[in-house]
């Protein structure tokens, strides 16, 4: 079986295992659904719920699908304050490359995430009439893809996480670092009509360049995360 078989076959443990989970991932999209067709119009029209809709786009495509991750792919404590999947470290018992670990595990998040995230967007577009005024199909599909090339990245991050990550750490970023600079991303933005506005027009006015770049960065940082994610396993201490 050549390596791209092995990777496919291999994401597929995986991602069947959502199944038992799919009540979740229903009740997760309807919910975020419920909070973005309800706000979306007023955010449209006069920018009040800006900073409500910012915050449900960011929840949902940092966070997504993996809210239905079977426990046993999820993260857990090891040894002291490490935290590292389980899963993670059965796969290495195998006679199986590193290489071709982390693109499975990538690639069975993006199975998930991506269809979610795409399902998510065409329901928006069909149920919120000022969407499909303010932005052409064409405009649409460019804010789309920018917002599904995000969670790309997301996905990147937890999978590189997935290899080890010691936990305090990881609460002093949030706490000191990630939380400070999201309020006051978020405050800029809101002066400025919103985040997810201001990738509307983009994308509107730019969906080219908005499609290419979108896909260079999500392309470029999954890399680069993969790479740090293998370093991390030749380096961890997993016994």
């Amino acid at each position: 079986m050549d390596f791209g078989k092995q990777v496919l076959s291999l994401a597929f443990v995986e991602v069947r295992q959502y199944s038992s989970n799919v009540l979740l991932l229903i009740g997760f999209l309807s919910l975020f659904l419920l909070f973005i067709i309800t706000s979306m119009p007023s955010y449209l029209s006069d920018m009040h719920s800006a900073a409500a809709i910012d915050v449900y786009f960011i929840i949902f495509f940092g966070l997504g699908a993996r809210i239905a991750q079977p426990k046993e792919f999820q993260r857990q404590k090891s040894h002291v304050d490490t935290w590292v999947s389980p899963y993670l470290i059965a796969l290495q018992q195998l006679a199986i490359s590193k290489q071709l670990i982390t693109k499975a595990r990538l690639l069975a998040s993006l199975m998930i995430s991506i269809p979610y995230n795409f399902l998510l967007l065409l329901i928006l577009y069909i149920t919120v009439p000022e969407l499909r005024v303010l932005l052409s199909p064409l405009g649409y599909a460019a804010f789309s893809i920018l917002w599904i090339c995000t969670s790309v990245i997301f996905s990147s991050w937890h999978r590189k996480l997935e290899a080890g990550s010691n936990f305090i750490l990881q609460v002093l970023f949030f706490v000191f670092i990630f939380a400070p600079i999201l309020y006051g991303g978020l405050q800029f933005f809101h002066e400025e009509n919103g985040l997810v506005y201001l990738t509307m027009i983009a994308s509107e006015q730019h969906p080219l360049s908005v499609i290419i770049l979108s896909i260079v960065v999500s392309l470029g940082a999954s890399i680069y995360l993969l790479r740090l994610k293998e370093k991390k396993m030749n380096a961890q201490d997993y016994l």
